[in-house]
């Protein structure tokens, strides 16, 4: 048992920096135009957002892209304070949604890409969060990306706070290596990048294929296996990117990564398994390096892990398995920072 552990650990970590190698040598997609004009509709849920909505809204309504071409929707989802009038003062179109029983991101944003297709017209539904700042060019990425045929993208997703203490760089550190390096790292490989949940742009006919019907707390995820399952793919956008404050202290951070694990690891269990059976059967490798990307450890786990691992080992003296470890030490370790210098952390 203490041979599968160690060997499991040496290849997530080799997994990885075939991630990192990959993604260092991706082609960024670069055209002076958009080619087919892409028409957008950037979806802004809201649930009580009335502080710092404004200057989401403001980023996004001065996008390098035609303003004929995109229109901002802030989703006010049961609010009880006043977000819809601070959309509307500053400049978005707002869509109210009241459905107590049905609460949550994923519901809000199943019910507003089904009001989306149904008024027809759209090329793409963008999703922002409404604390994110969004870079000038992020929609004219999604239309080109769109445009050369993607059923759908994903920009980086970033930390807009990582100096204001040690567990906000922590969390940039993590965003960074998962949300750019690893989704870089699986397009590259011909696979499917992901979804982060803010910076994501999902064509009109991915969703009319694969409707958004994801409702758990890592509603991104869940919709990615789903997309995935039905043969699809998200690119990825490395040049522009979204950004977000996190919590200072690790008393917040911890709760929010706690929810966040727990959501990841029932996606985990619920998709991955199928997803890799199914991508064996059919050789198809984005269903295989997606089931397989869902059983990866995130990587305190690993590191509790490995320590774990480490300990029986040198109790038991097994060179072998100390062998395997050493490897995994260091293929981890090049990875985090091989990565961080890969973003430009």
């Amino acid at each position: 048992m203490l041979a599968v552990v160690d060997a499991a650990l040496a290849v997530q970590a080799g997994y990885l920096l075939t991630l990192l190698v990959a993604g260092s040598r991706s082609v960024v997609l670069r055209n002076a135009s958009t080619g087919p004009e892409q028409r957008l509709l950037v979806v802004v849920p809201a649930h009580d957002e009335e502080s710092g909505l404004a200057l989401t809204v403001a980023a996004l309504l001065a996008q390098d892209y035609p303003r004929s071409l995109f229109e901002v929707v802030v989703v006010a989802d049961n609010c009880t304070d006043r977000t819809a009038e601070v959309a509307r003062d500053a400049g978005a179109q707002v869509w109210e949604r009241t459905a107590h029983d049905d609460p949550g991101k994923g519901s809000a944003l199943a019910w507003a890409v089904e009001r989306a297709l149904a008024e027809g017209g759209w090329h793409g539904v963008v999703v922002v969060d409404a604390d994110c700042f969004a870079t000038p060019g992020l929609l004219r990425a999604f239309a080109l990306h769109l445009a050369a045929g993607a059923d759908g993208v994903q920009a980086r997703y970033d930390v807009s706070n990582p100096e204001a203490s040690w567990s906000a760089a922590l969390r940039y550190a993590g965003m960074a290596l998962f949300n750019t390096v690893h989704l870089q790292g699986k397009a590259a490989l011909g696979a499917s990048a992901g979804l982060s949940g803010s910076g994501m742009c999902l064509g009109t006919d991915l969703l009319t294929a694969v409707p958004w019907s994801a409702r758990s707390i890592t509603e991104d995820l869940e919709q990615h296996a789903l997309v995935v399952a039905a043969g699809r793919r998200i690119a990825f956008v490395a040049d522009e990117r979204v950004l977000s404050p996190m919590p200072v202290t690790r008393a917040q951070a911890r709760g929010q990564e706690a929810r966040w694990e727990a959501g990841r690891a029932q996606v985990a269990r619920r998709h991955g398994l199928p997803l890799l059976l199914a991508g064996v059967r059919t050789r198809r490798r984005a269903a295989v390096v997606e089931g397989l990307d869902l059983r990866t450890l995130p990587h305190a786990a690993w590191a509790a892990a490995f320590a774990g691992a480490a300990a029986a080992t040198l109790v038991t003296r097994d060179r072998r398995g100390a062998g395997l470890l050493a490897a995994a030490a260091a293929g981890e370790t090049a990875y985090v920072l091989g990565g961080l210098r890969h973003v430009g952390a």
